[in-house]
């Protein structure tokens, strides 16, 4: 258990310069449908689930809604390497 007096560090990725949410959704989106299209780096828009609506459709958005929203999404981001020692 961690003393009183010991500052804690937190990090707030707002951006993806932390953790890499693109692509452990795409990842998981492929895994879960593969026979569907992904979402690229050179979309349109910042949101992930807008991209999918936007270049895929409602079921798309839906899909890729209920999987960064699934429990443990988060604590299963890739660390973008080199942002932090």
């Amino acid at each position: 258990m961690r003393a009183p007096s010991e500052k804690r560090i937190v990090l707030v990725d707002m951006d993806g310069v932390i953790c890499d949410f693109d692509r452990r959704g795409n990842d998981l989106y492929q895994n879960l449908y593969p026979n569907e299209g992904v979402v690229t780096e050179s979309r349109s828009c910042f949101y992930l689930a807008e991209a999918y609506l936007n270049e895929f459709g409602e079921e798309a958005e839906e899909r890729i809604n209920q999987i960064i929203t699934s429990e443990g999404f988060f604590r299963s981001l890739p660390q973008i390497p080199g942002m932090y020692h």
